[in-house]
């Protein structure tokens, strides 16, 4: 086997390891608590990637625009940090514990203009983009 096909452990960025096993190992379960094969979280990635460049733009070269997600605790979070990735942003993970000043005030350091949130954190998200003028996305549901 070549270097090229199977680069050395620790060498590989976890986007490419993704990309790699959806490709050579499509059905493979690539997270144990539900059957998420490295195809679907692949598929996931590119989804939200094409996603944040269809509505928000392409990124600038070098420029990684921060992005916010607030969801429920599962594969998304992963699914979401890598596609953002992918689209040249870079992913800011809220918490439910955090003031309504406090989030905005998170939001004006990190340069945030773009909240992406579930469904269920709607009432949550509504005061902050009363607050501050952002473009909200709402997040499709895990198995989806």
């Amino acid at each position: 086997m070549s270097q090229q096909q199977n680069p050395p452990y620790g060498r590989r960025l976890i986007l490419d390891i993704i990309k790699e096993r959806a490709h050579n190992e499509p059905d493979r379960d690539g997270y144990g608590w539900k059957i998420l094969t490295y195809l679907d979280a692949y598929n996931g990635i590119n989804r939200i990637a094409h996603k944040l460049t269809r509505v928000c733009g392409a990124a600038a070269p070098g420029s990684f625009p921060t992005v916010a997600y607030i969801g429920l605790n599962d594969v998304r979070y992963l699914v979401f940090a890598l596609g953002a990735v992918e689209a040249g942003y870079q992913a800011l993970f809220i918490s439910t514990r955090n003031s309504a000043k406090i989030q905005l005030h998170l939001f004006e350091q990190t340069n945030c203009n773009i909240l992406v949130f579930d469904q269920s954190y709607k009432a949550t998200v509504q005061p902050w983009l009363y607050e501050r003028e952002m473009t909200a996305i709402l997040a499709l549901p895990a198995d989806e």
